[in-house]
């Protein structure tokens, strides 16, 4: 059987092994978008880890985490990381190789950061207007990179990947090219008990809350004074025409 996750202490070991040839690969994504969900999929498809957060050491591969029952990830200390998740657009002059960019609306996403982060919800009131349009211009940066980056690059909805989970999977095994057909089929075979799974697991950090796999959850938590400023903040910055062609579908009505 494959081992279910590994010990803390040979996770150290493989970060040390490999912190000279940090994957050039990246997965981006606005904060609260889904990538742990994104890491679980592309570690089980791949038998390799991917690299968490530079600020947050806690922050360890999935393979790490203690789940309810085994989950094959197949990773030993000589599996190479094949993936740096990474929160911010990178710079200009970082090699980025294979691109993986995951959007979420930015009313949910801009909503639990702004509110849990800064402590600028109160009441369902959002009082910290300027925080919401510094965010969203974070949240832009990040499909702006997508859109200019000319390597490989695959970019996923949130709302999509939890809705139609074969597709999301088919997609990312696609884009990855593993050559594990075997994982592949055992993942199809168990998509259900397998997204239970990954909402889960102990032995590692959760920056933030969590949504639980659903597309709305925090915005419906403000009041309407907040959801009207949200929504004529968040449609203004939508309508640049770098952005707009990949995120027409989150234009907002109150």
């Amino acid at each position: 059987m494959y081992p279910t996750h590994m010990p803390i202490t040979n996770m150290i070991v493989m970060h040390q092994k490999f912190k000279d040839s940090i994957p050039k690969n990246v997965l981006l994504s606005y904060s609260g978008s889904g990538n742990h969900l994104v890491r679980f999929f592309i570690e089980l498809l791949t038998e390799r880890p991917t690299y968490g957060w530079d600020f947050v050491k806690e922050d360890v591969p999935i393979c790490n985490a203690v789940f309810d029952e085994p989950v094959p990830f197949n990773i030993t200390e000589e599996s190479e990381p094949i993936f740096k998740k990474e929160h911010f657009a990178p710079p200009p002059e970082r090699q980025v190789d294979q691109l993986i960019v995951i959007v979420r609306h930015p009313r949910e996403v801009l909503v639990r950061q702004v509110g849990q982060n800064l402590h600028t919800l109160i009441d369902g009131t959002l009082t910290r207007s300027d925080l919401i349009e510094q965010h969203a211009l974070q949240y832009a940066a990040i499909i702006k990179y997508y859109v200019y980056h000319k390597g490989p690059k695959l970019l996923l909805f949130y709302e999509d990947m939890i809705v139609n989970t074969e597709k999301f999977v088919l997609q990312l095994y696609d884009f990855l090219k593993p050559n594990k057909p075997e994982k592949l089929e055992y993942a199809l075979k168990n998509l259900n008990k397998l997204f239970q799974m990954s909402r889960g697991g102990k032995n590692r950090i959760w920056l933030g809350p969590k949504s639980d796999g659903k597309p709305e959850f925090y915005y419906d938590k403000l009041k309407y004074s907040s959801k009207e400023y949200l929504t004529y903040t968040v449609n203004a910055f939508l309508e640049h025409p770098v952005l707009k062609p990949f995120v027409e579908r989150y234009v907002m009505k109150i």
